[in-house]
């Protein structure tokens, strides 16, 4: 898949994710700390990601 394809998608997916949030019944509040969990979420599989990739790499060499 082109990488640049790649990115459109994570973007749209954002995109539609802060779009929904914006438009939930709920309180602020709880929709922020409920965004707060989820993107800490999506930052720890991103850093595990990573440090995966890193280590095949590093056991490729």
């Amino acid at each position: 898949m082109n990488s640049n394809l790649k990115y459109y998608w994570i973007g749209a997916g954002i995109a539609g994710f802060i779009a929904g949030v914006l438009v939930a019944p709920d309180k602020g509040t709880i929709n922020r700390l409920q965004l707060q969990k989820k993107l800490n979420k999506m930052a720890n599989k991103a850093l595990n990601s990573i440090e995966n990739m890193q280590q095949q790499l590093e056991a490729g060499n």
